[in-house]
C-alpha cells in the first residue's frame, strides 16, 4: 500500500503558482489605486492653487486705484503687477519663473508659501483689450494663470490646469 499522508512536489509548486498569481493581481490593483489617488490629489492641488491666485489677483485689481505691470530689469525670471488701493496700500504679485512660485507682498510684508506649482502667470493690457465708451474709458486686463504639470504615471505626460479671466475696469 501507498502512503498518502503528504503532498508531492508538483502539488506544492502548483499551489505556490496559484497563490502567487492571486497575490500579484491584488498588488497590481492596489498600485493602480495608489497611483490614481496621487495623480488626482496633485491635480486637485494644482486646480486649487490656480483658482486661489486668480481670485486674489482679480479682487485686488478691482480694488486698485493704480495698476502697474512690470518685469524685473535684471533678468527675465520675474514678472508681476503692483497695485495701489485708495488707502495707499501697495500689493504686489510677483511670479518667479525659476521656482514656479508667485509671491504676494502687502506694503513690503512678504506672504511666504502663498502660491506654488504655477507654471505661467501673464497679465496684459494689450491695445486690443482697450475700449473707449463715450467719456468713460474701459481698461480691460487679461490675467492668465497655469499650473505645473501633474505627475501622471503614464507615458503621455501630466495634466496642466489653466484659467483666464478678463477684468473690465471703469475709471
Amino acid at each position: 500500500m501507498k502512503d498518502n499522508r503528504g503532498i508531492t512536489l508538483i502539488e506544492l509548486v502548483v499551489a505556490i503558482a496559484i497563490l502567487s498569481t492571486i497575490l500579484l493581481s491584488i498588488y497590481s490593483f492596489y498600485i493602480v489605486g495608489v497611483k490614481g489617488y496621487t495623480r488626482e490629489t496633485t491635480s486637485a492641488y494644482n486646480q486649487m492653487s490656480v483658482r486661489k491666485v486668480l481670485r486674489d489677483v482679480e479682487r485686488e485689481i478691482r480694488r486698485a486705484k493704480e495698476i502697474e505691470l512690470f518685469n524685473n530689469l535684471d533678468s527675465d525670471n520675474y514678472r508681476g503687477i503692483r497695485l495701489t488701493d485708495n488707502d495707499g496700500t501697495i500689493t504686489e504679485f510677483v511670479y518667479n519663473t525659476s521656482s514656479n512660485k508667485i509671491t504676494k507682498t502687502i506694503d513690503g510684508d512678504v506672504m511666504d508659501n502663498w502660491a506654488d506649482r504655477i507654471d505661467s502667470f501673464k497679465i496684459s493690457t494689450e491695445p486690443s483689450y482697450l475700449e473707449v465708451s463715450g467719456d468713460n474709458p474701459i481698461r480691460k486686463i487679461v490675467v492668465t494663470i497655469g499650473s505645473v504639470e501633474s505627475a501622471d504615471m503614464s507615458s503621455s505626460g501630466g495634466k496642466k490646469e489653466s484659467l483666464e479671466t478678463v477684468i473690465a475696469i471703469r475709471k
